[in-house]
């Protein structure tokens, strides 16, 4: 396990923007305002890159910012029985390629809000492999 320390001071809670999600299992439903900002990887503290975790079912999730188009996609696994997410981000000022992809631990301070966010879809079922981009 590798540890980092996220740069951002706040949390995902104060995280400022417009932001859009597209949280997609057996369908795809798009949430906005202010309760999507939960997924935006910023999260404060320190947390280990993991390895990928067993097969699961999970939910896909786009995430961006309509106010601040620069900052790229988020494109997120979520994995609630693993208590994980997979996250890359994509279209930043720095070109389309992906500058980031990791698993990490979803902290407990925000596992709750994220459940009852993707609470409206049902899962995909748990892949052969894990992908390598999102479906839906």
């Amino acid at each position: 396990m590798l540890l980092c320390v996220a740069a951002a001071a706040a949390g995902s809670a104060s995280a400022k923007g417009r932001y859009v999600a597209k949280i997609c299992g057996s369908r795809c439903v798009t949430v906005s305002g202010s309760s999507v900002a939960i997924f935006v990887p910023d999260w404060s503290g320190s947390y280990a890159l993991l390895d990928a975790p067993r097969r699961a079912p999970y939910y896909a999730v786009t995430l961006s910012d309509e106010s601040e188009p620069a900052a790229g996609t988020f494109k997120i696994f979520y994995v609630p029985s693993r208590h994980m997410v997979r996250i890359s981000q994509s279209n930043t000022i720095y070109g389309p390629q992906s500058v980031s992809a990791y698993w990490r631990r979803v902290p407990r301070s925000i596992e709750a809000e994220m459940r009852t966010l993707v609470s409206k879809v049902a899962r995909h079922a748990a892949p052969h492999r894990w992908p390598t981009s999102l479906r839906g």
